[in-house]
């Protein structure tokens, strides 16, 4: 009973600490954005799985093949292999595309994905709620959540050298100075 409670946690929530997080059998799958691993829940030992990803994502969900689902920031469902950690495309969301820092970033870009009771769900960064079709990507508006959106695109750069940035606990917009960088050291997606 413990680990289905757990199971479903981290189905609905989608995070565990700042990663998305999937449990799939005795597995616990999470993605960094850029790459998909395991985590060993009892020493915290982390196992990279494949490639690093083509198009940057968030969220983690299941697919009813046994394939992982993510959002990529192109707006793009993509699977997900989780024994070979290689992405494909599975069609667009019709979210708005935010992947690089001349991408659109219009209010319906992607913010997450995660899986309940066999459905996908995405969100946006109003903190829309969608229904996702896995078959084609498809998302389709269910409402407002009345959470606050995100008033700025995340890890975008000010005029004044500072960047965007929030703190996970309060969703509350903060300043860095130093620039995010990816796994592979570059400073932004437009650098890839």
């Amino acid at each position: 009973m413990q680990t289905t409670t757990l199971r479903r946690f981290l189905l609905f929530s989608g995070f565990l600490g700042f990663l998305p997080a999937l449990v799939l059998g005795e597995s616990v799958y999470v993605s960094d954005t850029f790459r998909l691993g395991t985590v060993d829940l009892t020493t915290g030992a982390y196992n990279q799985i494949g490639p690093e990803f083509p198009d940057g994502s968030q969220g983690l969900g299941y697919a009813s093949n046994g394939a992982l689902l993510t959002l990529g920031f192109t707006g793009n469902l993509n699977s997900i292999n989780p024994s070979t950690g290689v992405m494909t495309t599975v069609g667009p969301s019709g979210l708005s595309d935010c992947s690089t820092p001349s991408s659109p970033c219009a209010p319906n870009s992607v913010n997450t994905l995660g899986s309940f009771n066999g459905q996908t769900y995405a969100m946006d960064h109003q903190n829309r709620l969608y229904s996702v079709n896995t078959a084609t990507g498809a998302a389709a508006l269910i409402g407002t959540t009345g959470m606050p959106a995100i008033p700025f695109i995340p890890l975008s750069e000010n005029a004044d050298g500072t960047f965007n940035v929030y703190d996970e606990a309060s969703f509350q917009p903060t300043e860095s100075s130093t620039p995010p960088s990816t796994p592979d050291g570059t400073t932004s997606l437009a650098e890839r």
